[in-house]
């Protein structure tokens, strides 16, 4: 009962701790290097070990969720510490656990971002460097993350090995490869704003590895993701995007660059899902002289695709 009660004392503390902050012009006290540790060794203090039990952990995480951006931190060194005593498939449950207390800080963390920070981040625009803005790139690093920027808009966004390094061999060997591929892609990068970073041919290949992994690993405990990452390329694959389209703005024909991979893939012998997908939309692009075809949403419809146009896909 005493560490209940420790656990909740805390989170009362520190809460109080942020929205007591007035002076926007300031990094919030409860977001710093020093908070970070001080907080970090509190919650390890008071945590009840969980024993195996993957249910009990998950309710001691989610009480900390309160903590903002420094719920990553405090969540990471329970993980470190305890995945080990659970069984394969709940070592794969805490990545789920932790990445879900990722992600939806990052969201929570940029909805405000202009706002809680605007200080900051003016002195970065003009470019002045003090103690406080190393500060908070250093706080920010010590969550896995890094301030970035697109269209004159500051946002957060993860190291690309960040989660990588965390699990990695602390999870099961579907998962560690799943962690494996995703660290190279958000690494290389996808997109930027509605434009392709990468070649159309590296987007085929992510094709391929998709669906090579989807088919290896069918049970995977977050096989909507993957699935979802092998959909988006293979529909960029076709469509291409905005800023990065598969047909001549000028002719309306389809780009040499794309109709030569198009050409490779329609040799292939094999019995993969995207080649015949490719396949099937080749005959329509004949029958249309290599333009548009008119039933192209049709297409994509049937095949489990959609259009990547007029989107802002995501950047990595």
């Amino acid at each position: 009962m005493k560490k209940i009660i420790s656990i909740v004392f805390l989170i009362v503390i520190v809460t109080q701790n942020y929205a007591g902050t007035n002076d926007k012009t300031k990094v919030p006290r409860d977001f710093n290097l020093a908070t970070i540790q001080r907080t970090t060794e509190e919650v390890e203090r008071s945590f009840i070990p969980p024993n195996g039990d993957f249910n009990r952990f998950k309710k001691q995480v989610s009480a900390y969720q309160q903590l903002s951006l420094v719920s990553i931190p405090v969540t990471e060194k329970l993980v470190k510490k305890y995945v080990s005593t659970f069984t394969k498939p709940d070592k794969d449950s805490v990545f789920v656990l932790f990445s879900n207390v990722f992600y939806s800080q990052v969201n929570r963390f940029n909805d405000s971002l202009e706002t809680t920070y605007k200080s900051i981040l003016e002195r970065i625009d003009r470019k002045i460097n003090n103690p406080e803005i190393k500060e908070f790139n250093k706080s920010l690093d010590r969550c896995g993350l890094y301030l970035l920027r697109m269209e004159g808009v500051y946002y957060v966004d993860e190291k690309y090995d960040y989660l990588y390094k965390i699990f990695n061999g602390r999870v099961s060997p579907a998962m560690t490869e799943y962690l494996k591929i995703r660290k190279k892609e958000l690494k290389e990068g996808f997109s930027n704003d509605a434009e392709l970073v990468i070649s159309f041919n590296q987007l085929y290949q992510r094709v391929l590895t998709w669906e090579s992994f989807t088919s290896r690993y069918p049970d995977f405990v977050i096989s909507d993701e993957t699935q979802d990452l092998y959909t988006t390329y293979m529909s960029t694959l076709i469509t291409g995007m905005d800023n990065s389209p598969t047909f001549d703005y000028d002719t309306g024909i389809l780009f040499p660059e794309l109709n030569k991979l198009y050409q490779k893939i329609i040799v292939r012998q094999d019995s993969l899902k995207s080649t015949k997908t490719i396949k099937d939309y080749y005959e329509l692009l004949k029958m249309s002289d290599f333009k548009t075809p008119a039933d192209m949403e049709s297409f994509l419809k049937r095949h489990g695709l959609y259009s990547m146009k007029g989107v802002q896909p995501d950047t990595r």
